[in-house]
């Protein structure tokens, strides 16, 4: 992944070491994020990862721990558990900082990621092929559950 960040890794950190790049993204994503991160450094724009594959194991996880933090309900609205996670599919990610993520949503459709949550900034997955528009923002991530 070029120029890519990953957990861990903020915006203002260095850029992940090789070996600590995620390895399980769909070779379809890792392909448009790196051509997105490419044009966004022609931009002047930088554009991480700041998160992507997740095991099962880790997914159940955060979405266990949203959900003794916050309650099931709100929990679903950000936290999917594993069998409903495109992260775990290894096809989401979710990119930084913030201005990285506003430059990739105006230009979805030319690299083939869209934002698919209103209440997630940084979450982009591939729902269709490079061209294609974007589906509707879904509110939340309960809508998926």
């Amino acid at each position: 992944l070029i120029g890519s960040r990953i957990a861990g890794w903020g915006p203002t950190e260095e850029v992940a070491p090789v070996e600590a790049r995620p390895t399980s993204l769909s070779p379809e994503i890792v392909a448009r994020f790196d051509a997105a991160a490419q044009a966004a450094r022609a931009d002047g724009i930088e554009l991480g990862i700041r998160s992507g594959w997740r095991s099962a194991e880790e997914q159940r996880r955060l979405y266990d721990d949203a959900v003794a933090e916050h309650g099931v309900e709100e929990a679903r609205r950000t936290v999917l558990p594993p069998e409903h996670s495109a992260h775990v599919a290894g096809m989401a990610i979710d990119v930084t900082p913030y201005a990285g993520a506003t430059w990739l949503e105006a230009r979805s459709e030319e690299f083939g990621l869209c934002r698919t949550y209103a209440n997630e900034w940084w979450h982009f997955e591939v729902t269709g092929k490079v061209g294609e528009p974007c589906p509707d923002l879904k509110p939340d991530a309960s809508v998926d559950w």
